[in-house]
């Protein structure tokens, strides 16, 4: 009889360690990340790779496919403000009447065996200016062809030469045709306004 309340504090104490084991210790956050669990982070969204090309920045030098905003002023006082976009050459092949001409005095004037079209758009958003034909020239040459030795192409599908005219608000599209000696590293000019203005360059990145 001794024994017994002896063996009751030692049924206590087990039953008291058993109760605390299966007890937690402290509640968790449900923010909390478990101990040993990778918590993921969110990756930034891709950046939309910027279409417009600063020609002031970049010294007129654009890539095909950005659009150039142009901004120059006249003798008059009249400010010029233009959207150029040219598109990534393209090759074709000439029709059998297709007529070809060398761009400048002295260039060679057999025809070379790289036929290359670039797309042209030009929207005048000046306010007075009106853009007229012969206020645009193109120029077209490569790493291996200088301005005087490609030619322009002219035939049912392509144009030799600018041939809109812009009023305000108004903008064209054409396509350019171009005979190579040599294709490689074509490079693509914008020439407004003759000596009185400025050119933009298309190239490949």
């Amino acid at each position: 009889m001794k024994k017994l309340p002896l063996v009751l504090a030692l049924i206590l104490v087990v039953s008291g360690c058993a109760s605390s084991a299966s007890s937690p210790s402290s509640a968790s956050s449900p923010d909390q990340t478990p101990v040993g669990v990778e918590q993921k982070v969110a990756e930034p969204e891709a950046k939309v790779e910027d279409t417009t090309c600063n020609i002031d920045e970049n010294f007129g030098k654009c890539f095909y496919g950005q659009t150039a905003v142009y901004e120059d002023s006249r003798r008059s006082g009249d400010q010029v403000l233009l959207e150029i976009t040219v598109q990534e050459p393209q090759e074709f092949m000439p029709g059998k009447d297709a007529d070809f001409a060398i761009k400048t005095l002295g260039g060679t004037k057999e025809k070379g065996a790289d036929n290359l079209y670039f797309d042209i758009s030009i929207k005048n958003l000046s306010e007075k200016v009106v853009l007229g034909r012969s206020d645009v020239e193109l120029v077209a040459n490569s790493a291996k062809d200088g301005d005087s030795d490609v030619r322009t192409v002219q035939d049912d599908k392509v144009e030799a030469y600018w041939d809109a005219i812009l009023e305000p608000g108004q903008s064209s599209t054409m396509r350019s045709g171009w005979n190579f000696n040599d294709a490689s590293k074509p490079i693509f000019k914008v020439r407004i306004d003759g000596l009185g203005g400025n050119s933009v360059t298309f190239s490949h990145k």
